[in-house]
Protein backbone atom coordinates (compact mmCIF):
# COMPACT_ATOMS: atom_id res chain seq x y z
CA UNK A 1 0.00 0.00 0.00
CA UNK A 2 2.78 2.24 0.43
CA UNK A 3 3.55 2.69 -3.15
CA UNK A 4 0.05 3.92 -4.47
CA UNK A 5 -0.52 6.22 -2.22
CA UNK A 6 2.31 8.03 -1.49
CA UNK A 7 2.14 11.75 -2.75
CA UNK A 8 6.21 12.20 -2.84
CA UNK A 9 6.90 11.96 -7.05
CA UNK A 10 9.34 9.25 -7.81
CA UNK A 11 13.27 9.05 -6.88
CA UNK A 12 14.55 10.47 -10.32
CA UNK A 13 17.93 10.67 -10.77
CA UNK A 14 20.09 13.82 -10.25
CA UNK A 15 22.19 15.53 -12.90
CA UNK A 16 25.00 13.99 -11.52
CA UNK A 17 24.13 10.43 -11.14
CA UNK A 18 22.74 10.78 -14.87
CA UNK A 19 26.33 11.89 -16.13
CA UNK A 20 28.53 9.31 -14.18
CA UNK A 21 26.53 6.61 -15.36
CA UNK A 22 26.45 7.52 -18.64
CA UNK A 23 29.98 9.54 -19.35
CA UNK A 24 32.13 8.31 -16.53
CA UNK A 25 33.99 5.85 -18.41
CA UNK A 26 34.24 7.99 -21.76
CA UNK A 27 38.11 8.49 -22.28
CA UNK A 28 37.21 12.68 -22.32
CA UNK A 29 35.37 12.20 -18.23
CA UNK A 30 36.46 15.71 -16.99
CA UNK A 31 38.79 14.38 -13.99
CA UNK A 32 38.41 17.42 -12.24
CA UNK A 33 35.62 18.53 -10.01
CA UNK A 34 34.95 22.05 -11.74
CA UNK A 35 34.75 20.24 -14.80
CA UNK A 36 32.02 17.84 -13.67
CA UNK A 37 30.02 20.58 -12.10
CA UNK A 38 30.04 22.37 -15.62
CA UNK A 39 28.77 18.78 -17.31
CA UNK A 40 25.91 18.94 -14.78
CA UNK A 41 25.01 22.62 -14.60
CA UNK A 42 25.06 22.21 -18.22
CA UNK A 43 23.22 18.98 -18.64
CA UNK A 44 20.46 20.73 -16.06
CA UNK A 45 20.36 24.27 -18.02
CA UNK A 46 19.75 22.49 -21.28
CA UNK A 47 16.84 20.06 -20.03
CA UNK A 48 15.05 23.41 -18.42
CA UNK A 49 15.72 25.74 -21.14
CA UNK A 50 14.63 23.38 -24.07
CA UNK A 51 11.94 21.50 -21.91
CA UNK A 52 13.57 18.07 -23.19
CA UNK A 53 14.40 14.91 -20.35
CA UNK A 54 17.67 14.69 -18.82
CA UNK A 55 17.64 11.05 -19.77
CA UNK A 56 16.37 11.74 -23.39
CA UNK A 57 19.30 14.17 -23.87
CA UNK A 58 22.16 11.90 -22.25
CA UNK A 59 20.38 9.12 -24.65
CA UNK A 60 20.56 11.44 -27.59
CA UNK A 61 24.54 11.98 -26.74
CA UNK A 62 25.13 8.40 -26.89
CA UNK A 63 23.77 7.65 -29.83
CA UNK A 64 25.90 10.53 -31.95
CA UNK A 65 29.24 10.20 -29.52
CA UNK A 66 31.05 8.18 -27.57
CA UNK A 67 33.05 10.99 -26.12
CA UNK A 68 32.20 12.84 -22.70
CA UNK A 69 29.74 15.87 -23.84
CA UNK A 70 30.70 19.85 -23.08
CA UNK A 71 28.09 21.59 -21.61
CA UNK A 72 27.96 23.41 -24.95
CA UNK A 73 26.99 20.31 -26.89
CA UNK A 74 24.19 19.41 -24.44
CA UNK A 75 22.83 23.07 -25.41
CA UNK A 76 23.10 22.20 -29.21
CA UNK A 77 21.70 18.75 -28.72
CA UNK A 78 19.21 20.33 -26.25
CA UNK A 79 18.18 22.66 -28.86
CA UNK A 80 17.76 19.69 -31.71
CA UNK A 81 15.68 18.00 -29.46
CA UNK A 82 13.39 21.21 -29.28
CA UNK A 83 13.32 21.49 -32.81
CA UNK A 84 12.24 17.99 -33.85
CA UNK A 85 9.54 18.06 -30.97
CA UNK A 86 7.81 21.45 -32.31
CA UNK A 87 8.44 20.85 -35.78
CA UNK A 88 6.14 17.36 -34.97
CA UNK A 89 3.54 19.24 -33.02
CA UNK A 90 3.59 22.09 -36.12
CA UNK A 91 2.86 19.44 -38.22
CA UNK A 92 -0.22 18.30 -36.62
CA UNK A 93 -1.62 21.28 -36.18
CA UNK A 94 -4.72 21.74 -38.36
CA UNK A 95 -4.32 24.57 -40.52
CA UNK A 96 -7.71 24.83 -41.59
CA UNK A 97 -9.09 28.25 -39.87
CA UNK A 98 -5.66 29.77 -40.97
CA UNK A 99 -6.56 28.83 -44.45
CA UNK A 100 -9.65 30.21 -44.06
CA UNK A 101 -8.54 33.63 -42.42
CA UNK A 102 -6.41 33.97 -46.19
CA UNK A 103 -8.85 32.65 -48.12
CA UNK A 104 -12.39 33.12 -47.20
CA UNK A 105 -14.56 30.66 -46.81
CA UNK A 106 -14.41 27.86 -49.44
CA UNK A 107 -16.71 27.99 -52.59
CA UNK A 108 -19.21 25.91 -53.84
CA UNK A 109 -17.93 24.46 -57.08
CA UNK A 110 -20.30 26.00 -59.17
CA UNK A 111 -18.84 29.85 -58.19
CA UNK A 112 -15.39 28.70 -58.44
CA UNK A 113 -15.81 27.66 -61.88
CA UNK A 114 -17.07 30.51 -63.46
CA UNK A 115 -15.05 32.36 -65.59
CA UNK A 116 -12.97 31.36 -68.53
CA UNK A 117 -9.31 29.50 -69.36
CA UNK A 118 -6.70 31.45 -69.42
CA UNK A 119 -4.93 29.28 -71.47
CA UNK A 120 -7.51 28.39 -74.27
CA UNK A 121 -10.38 30.96 -73.31
CA UNK A 122 -13.45 28.45 -72.99
CA UNK A 123 -15.37 28.39 -70.17
CA UNK A 124 -14.58 26.29 -67.31
CA UNK A 125 -17.77 24.96 -67.31
CA UNK A 126 -17.60 23.71 -70.77
CA UNK A 127 -14.35 22.23 -70.29
CA UNK A 128 -15.51 20.39 -67.12
CA UNK A 129 -18.53 19.08 -69.11
CA UNK A 130 -16.45 18.05 -72.19
CA UNK A 131 -14.35 15.96 -69.81
CA UNK A 132 -16.79 14.46 -68.16
CA UNK A 133 -18.43 13.01 -71.22
CA UNK A 134 -15.26 12.10 -72.36
CA UNK A 135 -14.81 9.68 -69.45
CA UNK A 136 -18.44 8.30 -69.85
CA UNK A 137 -17.39 7.22 -73.75
CA UNK A 138 -14.31 5.52 -72.24
CA UNK A 139 -15.79 3.70 -69.35
CA UNK A 140 -18.90 2.98 -71.76
CA UNK A 141 -16.85 1.67 -74.38
CA UNK A 142 -15.04 -0.50 -71.53
CA UNK A 143 -18.17 -2.46 -70.13
CA UNK A 144 -19.83 -2.55 -73.48
CA UNK A 145 -16.26 -4.66 -74.91
CA UNK A 146 -15.43 -6.73 -71.40
CA UNK A 147 -18.86 -6.84 -69.46
CA UNK A 148 -17.65 -6.76 -66.36
CA UNK A 149 -19.22 -8.96 -63.64
CA UNK A 150 -19.51 -7.69 -60.29
CA UNK A 151 -17.62 -4.50 -60.80
CA UNK A 152 -14.64 -7.12 -61.61
CA UNK A 153 -12.61 -5.44 -64.06
CA UNK A 154 -9.58 -6.67 -66.19
CA UNK A 155 -5.42 -5.24 -65.40
CA UNK A 156 -5.04 -2.13 -66.93
CA UNK A 157 -2.68 -3.61 -69.80
CA UNK A 158 -5.51 -5.71 -70.81
CA UNK A 159 -7.72 -2.57 -71.41
CA UNK A 160 -5.09 -0.43 -73.18
CA UNK A 161 -5.48 -1.88 -76.93
CA UNK A 162 -9.49 -1.00 -76.62
CA UNK A 163 -8.82 2.19 -75.01
CA UNK A 164 -7.02 3.43 -77.38
CA UNK A 165 -9.31 1.62 -80.46
CA UNK A 166 -12.06 3.93 -78.76
CA UNK A 167 -9.47 7.01 -79.34
CA UNK A 168 -8.04 7.59 -76.15
CA UNK A 169 -4.14 6.94 -76.36
CA UNK A 170 -3.06 9.18 -73.59
CA UNK A 171 -4.88 6.54 -71.14
CA UNK A 172 -3.94 3.84 -73.03
CA UNK A 173 -0.43 4.57 -72.90
CA UNK A 174 -0.45 5.02 -68.99
CA UNK A 175 -2.26 1.81 -68.67
CA UNK A 176 0.40 0.32 -70.83
CA UNK A 177 2.42 1.16 -67.66
CA UNK A 178 0.84 -0.80 -65.37
CA UNK A 179 2.06 -3.89 -64.24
Amino acid sequence: MSDLYDDEPPNEPTPEELCRQAFSRCSSWPEDRAGQLGLFQGLKAASERYRISQPDLIARCREQSSFCPTDHDLMVIGAELFKVRADAIEAGRDRTQEWRKQYGPPQKMSVAMQGKCLDCGRDWSEIIKTARERRKQLWDGLRDHFKPKKGLWPPWKEMAPIARQLGFTKEADAWERYE
